[in-house]
């Protein structure tokens, strides 16, 4: 699978956002109940769902260095992605060898949400 530069950023800026998308779901879930729709066949709902649920399904299967990554990257307290070079001494490992690894994630994260 090849994804292009502005896919992967789009699927990097889910992982960065999940809480955001998580709290837009359960507005829009909010309105669309008081609308008298059904949210079960809201677009809307239905992507941000499969996205949320495709992320927390992933996270959970990863190993201890994925997890790393995916703490010190995209879920950072402060707000701000480490840069490649931490994670990779943090790890013990090269910047390639986490680069690979983030290629893996975004790959299979991909492959969850339906991208492909």
């Amino acid at each position: 699978m090849r994804l292009e530069k502005y896919e992967i950023e789009v699927i990097e800026n889910y992982w960065i956002d999940i809480e955001e998308i998580k709290k837009r779901v359960k507005h829009r879930e909010y309105e669309v109940l008081k609308s008298g729709e059904n949210p079960a066949e809201n677009a809307f709902i239905e992507r941000h769902t499969t996205i949320i649920n495709g992320i927390e399904q992933l996270y959970s299967e990863l190993d201890e260095d994925l997890k790393t990554i995916v703490d010190m990257r995209y879920w950072n307290p402060s707000g701000i992605s480490e840069d490649w070079l931490i994670i990779a001494d943090r790890l013990y490992m090269s910047k390639s060898q986490v680069l690979k690894k983030r290629k893996w994630l975004i790959e299979k994260t991909a492959e969850r949400i339906y991208w492909v």
